[in-house]
Protein backbone atom coordinates (compact mmCIF):
# COMPACT_ATOMS: atom_id res chain seq x y z
CA UNK A 1 0.00 0.00 0.00
CA UNK A 2 1.39 3.31 -1.16
CA UNK A 3 -0.46 5.44 1.43
CA UNK A 4 1.38 2.81 4.53
CA UNK A 5 4.67 4.29 2.79
CA UNK A 6 3.34 7.81 3.08
CA UNK A 7 2.57 7.31 6.56
CA UNK A 8 5.45 5.25 7.64
CA UNK A 9 7.90 7.75 6.29
CA UNK A 10 7.52 10.66 8.53
CA UNK A 11 11.67 10.53 9.37
CA UNK A 12 13.93 8.36 8.04
CA UNK A 13 16.31 6.68 10.85
CA UNK A 14 19.79 5.90 9.66
CA UNK A 15 21.28 2.90 11.02
CA UNK A 16 25.03 2.35 10.06
CA UNK A 17 25.70 -1.14 9.05
CA UNK A 18 27.19 -3.77 11.94
CA UNK A 19 30.96 -3.27 10.08
CA UNK A 20 31.22 0.54 10.73
CA UNK A 21 30.14 -0.25 14.74
CA UNK A 22 32.23 -3.01 15.41
CA UNK A 23 32.01 -2.21 18.94
CA UNK A 24 28.33 -4.17 19.05
CA UNK A 25 29.83 -6.96 17.82
CA UNK A 26 30.48 -8.26 20.97
CA UNK A 27 27.63 -7.02 23.09
CA UNK A 28 25.28 -8.92 19.91
CA UNK A 29 27.28 -12.20 20.06
CA UNK A 30 26.38 -11.88 24.43
CA UNK A 31 23.16 -11.42 23.81
CA UNK A 32 22.49 -13.97 21.05
CA UNK A 33 24.83 -16.80 22.83
CA UNK A 34 22.54 -16.32 26.21
CA UNK A 35 19.52 -16.04 23.49
CA UNK A 36 20.44 -19.28 21.91
CA UNK A 37 21.68 -21.39 24.78
CA UNK A 38 18.46 -21.29 26.51
CA UNK A 39 16.35 -22.02 23.57
CA UNK A 40 18.25 -24.93 22.98
CA UNK A 41 19.54 -25.90 26.51
CA UNK A 42 23.19 -25.69 25.68
CA UNK A 43 26.06 -24.88 28.05
CA UNK A 44 28.21 -22.50 25.57
CA UNK A 45 29.80 -19.57 27.63
CA UNK A 46 31.65 -17.71 25.37
CA UNK A 47 33.08 -16.81 22.28
CA UNK A 48 36.87 -17.88 21.78
CA UNK A 49 39.44 -15.36 20.84
CA UNK A 50 39.71 -16.81 17.12
CA UNK A 51 35.84 -17.03 16.57
CA UNK A 52 35.92 -12.87 17.60
CA UNK A 53 38.55 -12.14 15.03
CA UNK A 54 36.66 -13.57 12.38
CA UNK A 55 33.63 -11.66 13.08
CA UNK A 56 36.02 -8.45 13.82
CA UNK A 57 37.41 -9.15 10.45
CA UNK A 58 34.04 -10.17 8.49
CA UNK A 59 32.11 -7.33 6.69
CA UNK A 60 28.61 -8.85 7.29
CA UNK A 61 26.74 -8.15 4.44
CA UNK A 62 23.54 -9.41 5.57
CA UNK A 63 24.39 -7.17 9.03
CA UNK A 64 23.37 -8.17 12.38
CA UNK A 65 21.10 -11.15 11.10
CA UNK A 66 24.22 -12.45 9.63
CA UNK A 67 25.54 -12.57 13.22
CA UNK A 68 22.91 -13.88 14.51
CA UNK A 69 22.46 -16.79 12.01
CA UNK A 70 26.05 -17.42 12.12
CA UNK A 71 25.62 -17.74 16.41
CA UNK A 72 22.96 -19.68 16.42
CA UNK A 73 24.81 -22.37 14.01
CA UNK A 74 27.82 -22.18 16.18
CA UNK A 75 25.85 -23.02 19.02
CA UNK A 76 23.97 -25.48 17.29
CA UNK A 77 27.63 -27.16 16.63
CA UNK A 78 29.24 -26.54 19.83
CA UNK A 79 29.92 -29.59 22.15
CA UNK A 80 32.13 -27.31 24.79
CA UNK A 81 32.23 -24.48 26.53
CA UNK A 82 33.41 -22.68 23.95
CA UNK A 83 32.81 -21.27 20.30
CA UNK A 84 35.81 -21.94 18.30
CA UNK A 85 36.39 -20.48 14.41
CA UNK A 86 34.91 -24.11 13.16
CA UNK A 87 32.19 -23.61 14.31
CA UNK A 88 31.31 -20.53 12.30
CA UNK A 89 30.16 -21.06 8.55
CA UNK A 90 32.82 -21.56 5.67
CA UNK A 91 32.09 -18.65 4.12
CA UNK A 92 32.72 -16.10 6.68
CA UNK A 93 35.51 -18.26 7.40
CA UNK A 94 37.05 -18.03 3.65
CA UNK A 95 36.06 -14.25 3.51
CA UNK A 96 38.31 -13.09 6.57
CA UNK A 97 41.42 -15.58 4.75
CA UNK A 98 41.06 -13.91 1.65
CA UNK A 99 40.71 -10.46 2.95
CA UNK A 100 44.25 -8.46 2.89
CA UNK A 101 45.71 -8.09 6.52
CA UNK A 102 46.33 -4.39 7.18
CA UNK A 103 48.71 -3.59 10.35
CA UNK A 104 46.82 -1.13 13.09
CA UNK A 105 43.41 -0.16 12.41
CA UNK A 106 42.94 1.80 9.76
CA UNK A 107 39.57 3.78 9.48
CA UNK A 108 36.88 3.89 6.64
CA UNK A 109 36.79 6.32 4.28
CA UNK A 110 33.33 7.71 6.22
CA UNK A 111 35.47 8.02 9.51
CA UNK A 112 38.08 9.69 7.56
CA UNK A 113 35.54 12.03 6.16
CA UNK A 114 33.75 12.66 9.55
CA UNK A 115 36.59 13.43 11.11
CA UNK A 116 38.36 15.48 8.77
CA UNK A 117 34.33 17.85 8.35
CA UNK A 118 34.44 18.14 12.09
CA UNK A 119 38.20 20.05 12.22
CA UNK A 120 37.02 21.78 9.38
CA UNK A 121 34.40 23.00 10.94
CA UNK A 122 36.11 23.49 14.37
CA UNK A 123 38.64 25.45 12.58
CA UNK A 124 35.73 27.74 11.04
CA UNK A 125 34.19 28.51 14.48
CA UNK A 126 31.24 26.42 13.22
CA UNK A 127 31.04 28.73 9.93
CA UNK A 128 29.71 26.22 7.46
CA UNK A 129 29.85 28.69 4.11
CA UNK A 130 33.50 28.85 5.01
CA UNK A 131 33.62 25.41 5.76
CA UNK A 132 32.54 24.54 2.34
CA UNK A 133 34.61 26.20 0.62
CA UNK A 134 37.97 25.13 2.23
CA UNK A 135 36.17 21.63 1.46
CA UNK A 136 35.95 22.32 -1.80
CA UNK A 137 32.01 21.52 -1.87
CA UNK A 138 29.02 23.73 -2.20
CA UNK A 139 27.08 24.66 1.29
CA UNK A 140 24.08 22.27 -0.03
CA UNK A 141 26.76 19.31 -0.32
CA UNK A 142 28.09 19.83 3.21
CA UNK A 143 24.50 19.99 4.50
CA UNK A 144 24.04 16.70 2.80
CA UNK A 145 27.32 15.34 4.33
CA UNK A 146 26.34 16.83 7.84
CA UNK A 147 22.85 15.26 8.00
CA UNK A 148 24.13 11.77 6.10
CA UNK A 149 27.31 11.63 8.66
CA UNK A 150 24.88 12.42 11.72
CA UNK A 151 27.00 15.57 12.48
Amino acid sequence: REDLYYRLNVFTLRIPPLRDRLDDIPLFCRYFLDKYTREFGKQVERVSEGAMSVFMRYSFPGNVRELENAMERAIVLCDGPEILPEHLPLRMLDAVRRAPEHSGDLPTLAQVETRYIREVLEKTGGNKARAARILGIDRSSLWRKLKNLSL
